[in-house]
C-alpha cells in the first residue's frame, strides 16, 4: 500500500496501527479517541486501488469490520 502525507505518530489519545516514514515516526493508519468513542484515520491510498487490488479490498473490509466492533 502507498500513503500520502502521513500523520505524526500519536503520543497520547491514540495509537499508530501502521507506522511509516523515517525511523517510523509517522503513521498512515491510526486509531484516535473521539469523545466517548474512537475513530480510524487513514492516509493510505485505498480508494484509487479498490477496483483492481485485492489487498486494498481486504484492507478496507477489515478496517470497516474493526471500526464496527
Amino acid at each position: 500500500m502507498v500513503y500520502h502525507h502521513a500523520y505524526r505518530r500519536p503520543t497520547s489519545g491514540g495509537k499508530a496501527l501502521i507506522q511509516c516514514g523515517e525511523r517510523l515516526r509517522d503513521t498512515a493508519l491510526a486509531e484516535m479517541t473521539a469523545g466517548k468513542g474512537e475513530m480510524l484515520i487513514s492516509q493510505l491510498v485505498i480508494g484509487q486501488k479498490l477496483t483492481r487490488n485485492p489487498v486494498a479490498q481486504t484492507l478496507l473490509l477489515k478496517m470497516t469490520s474493526y471500526g464496527m466492533a
